[in-house]
């Protein structure tokens, strides 16, 4: 899936029902170790999955939501997560150098943690990941 881009030709349908069809779900799926570095996962809905020392690095997660995620381990390094819901997700031990979290939604424990390691500048956007998280 490494730079995977979903493009539309042609749009026979109402254009919401297109943008529907589009969303990449992950429900309770196994991703341990996967590879998902440079991939457009906007809105994204990633329930119950197990992401374990996933690598996510430089990917497009806005507007995603990870609900009851363990992405324990994930490489977030340089990721932009804009409006991204982490509520409930297990994010210990994830690498977050120069990750985006602007207005992301996530746990009041997680962002205590996630700071004592936060360090960088997201590539993408310009916002410091420490910036980020407040």
């Amino acid at each position: 899936m490494q730079g995977t881009v979903l493009v539309l030709a042609e749009m026979t349908e109402p254009y919401w029902l297109c943008a529907l069809s589009l969303i990449a779900k992950f429900q309770e799926a196994s991703l341990k170790e996967a590879n998902l570095s440079e991939t457009d996962l906007r809105a994204a809905v990633f329930t119950r999955a197990v992401l374990y020392k996933a690598d996510l690095s430089n990917s497009d997660l806005s507007n995603a939501l990870f609900d009851y995620c363990v992405l324990r381990g994930a490489s977030l390094a340089n990721s932009v997560l804009e409006y991204t819901n982490l509520i409930r997700s297990d994010l210990g031990e994830t690498d977050i150098t120069g990750a985006d979290f602007s207005e992301a939604l996530i746990d009041k424990y997680w962002i205590k943690q996630l700071c004592e390691t936060a360090s960088g500048t997201n590539p993408s956007t310009g916002v410091g990941t420490r910036d980020s998280l407040k």
